[in-house]
């Protein structure tokens, strides 16, 4: 079985290494350098990985922070379903508030999660998506062994992916209706009428912006060390993750502050792409939506009929690159 995932976080409290400035212009990390957050992944353990501190790149804001004050205090007690509603808000992920109980109930039926202890911080959010990063690539290195359930495993951690990665295509209000939606019991956890679906949709899109401007800095000296995911690591994910991340340490891939994430059309072509010419039962005509809609059903939601076949049926092995031998 996969690893479960990082169940603490550790803060380093020395963080000279980092170069700041005042100019308001710079590129780079701003003053006032707050303690590295530390990885706790197999791997990656002390190895720095974020820190509450702004960074600009042209005098503009890296959407970086997760659950911030600031960003609660402008419209979050405004008495709409969810708190803090705006058509910005939902574009931008931003306002994505959910207590502590609903968003551990998001992680462990929404993305796979398999503790109930898991915070509703940067720590937790970076730390999760370096543990499942480093599970991946180290499932790429025994997928031939065959061993009962790991597949399974494998098939969540790509669906992961999706939610984290991809974009705005893949966490529209209508997959999740169709897909997480299902699930009453959850959808009463997190909110319960419109606020299920509006507060999913707003959290994905913030977690997203932030991972993936984490994906950028990771890949690149950006904590006073080397770069988090080298080169030889990134090598060993699937095709289409390694795709996704040349995309992210791109310039033009960073999200700021109150801008709306990406479309994420791009990054659907090529998992689309992957999937119509795969080897084992290509799906020409496959639509992207509808992919992602049986993507989350069958990982999120459908927990009892789950098996090691599932990723294979559903395309999202071959949608990632991943080939199993007959």
């Amino acid at each position: 079985m996969l690893a479960a995932g990082p169940r603490q976080q550790r803060i380093i409290t020395h963080c000279s290494a980092i170069e700041a400035t005042d100019d308001p212009d710079h590129t780079g990390w701003l003053s006032g350098i707050k303690p590295l957050i530390e990885c706790v992944a197999p791997g990656f353990i002390g190895v720095p990985i974020g820190t509450k501190t702004k960074y600009a790149v042209g005098g503009q804001l890296l959407a970086l922070e997760f659950f911030t004050h600031q960003a609660l205090r402008s419209t979050i007690r405004d008495g709409n379903h969810p708190p803090g509603s705006t058509e910005l808000d939902d574009a931008t992920g931003q306002n994505a508030y959910v207590t502590q109980e609903q968003f551990q109930a998001i992680m462990i039926r929404c993305f796979g999660a398999h503790s109930a202890h898991y915070p509703r911080t940067l720590d937790y959010l970076l730390n999760v998506t370096i543990w499942n990063l480093a599970a991946i690539n180290q499932f790429q290195l025994v997928r031939r062994c065959n061993i009962p359930g790991d597949k399974i495993e494998f098939g969540r951690l790509l669906a992961f992916c999706v939610i984290m990665f991809v974009g705005a295509c893949a966490t529209t209000p209508k997959i999740f209706e169709e897909s997480i939606g299902q699930d009453p019991a959850l959808c009463t956890e997190i909110g319960g009428e419109r606020g299920d679906i509006a507060v999913l949709t707003r959290l994905s899109r913030c977690m997203h912006k932030v991972v993936t401007n984490h994906l950028y800095l990771w890949q690149r000296p950006s904590y006073g060390h080397e770069p988090v995911l080298t080169q030889t690591f990134i090598d060993g994910l699937p095709p289409s993750l390694i795709d996704m991340m040349a995309i992210y340490s791109d310039d033009n891939s960073l999200t700021f502050v109150r801008q709306p994430i990406p479309s994420g059309e791009g990054i659907a072509n090529i998992l689309m792409q992957r999937l119509r010419e795969s080897k084992h039962n290509p799906e020409a005509c496959a639509v992207f939506e509808d992919k992602v809609i049986q993507w989350y059903t069958d990982f999120f939601v459908n927990h009892d009929d789950i098996t090691d076949e599932t990723g294979i049926d559903n395309g999202i092995f071959a949608a990632f690159g991943v080939e199993f031998e007959d």
